[in-house]
């Protein structure tokens, strides 16, 4: 969906260009969330089409697919959120947040084929959003030496999933969905995006 990389070169291309040395102004921030929306729902898209490729996960049906990819994006949004404590003020954060969700349940919306739709899919969102919001915020962004991955966030999210996909007790399937999905949120390059 998204060509972040060119194909004949080995370095991965800067994203995020455009933002480079300007203050997080308010705008800016805004702009920020704006530019980060669609990446974010495009990572889920393909994130989820990608797991259902291994050759483990053939037999997991479309529903789940497009299941696993409403799961992603308030995942990712949490993501950006926690890398976003680091790098801005709390109100520049909270700016950037809701910049970002608005933005993200707004395409959610428009992609809706009638007005009742969209409005079910904004209710929806909002109150899974806030429902996962609350769940991952139970774990540590990395993993605690002292207690491996049993309080790690990307763990934590990969168990649900595979559970979700019905693959609960399957190790592979979760270290596959852990890797996938921590690699993936690499790519958004979210300190480039944050710093001035």
């Amino acid at each position: 969906m998204f060509n972040f990389f060119k194909k004949d070169d080995k370095k991965p291309k800067k994203l995020w260009q455009q933002f480079k040395g300007k203050k997080n102004t308010e705008d800016l921030l805004v702009e920020k969330a704006k530019a980060l929306a669609p990446v974010i729902i495009g990572l889920s898209v393909t994130g989820s089409q990608k797991l259902k490729k291994y050759h483990e996960l053939k037999n997991v049906s479309d529903d789940k697919v497009k299941e696993l990819s409403y799961e992603l994006i308030p995942f990712c949004i949490h993501c950006a959120d926690r890398i976003a404590f680091q790098y801005f003020e709390p109100e520049q954060r909270k700016k950037f947040i809701i910049a970002l969700f608005t933005e993200i349940r707004g395409d959610l919306s428009s992609v809706c084929e009638n007005k009742n739709d969209a409005i079910q899919i904004m209710s929806t969102f909002t109150d899974t959003y806030f429902n996962r919001q609350e769940e991952y915020s139970k774990y540590e962004m990395s993993v605690n030496k002292d207690n491996g991955h049993k309080n790690d966030l990307f763990m934590g999210f990969s168990i649900k999933t595979a559970h979700m996909l019905g693959y609960e007790m399957d190790m592979r399937i979760v270290m596959y969905i852990f890797m996938t999905v921590s690699s993936s949120l690499s790519a958004f390059q979210l300190p480039e995006l944050f710093q001035e």
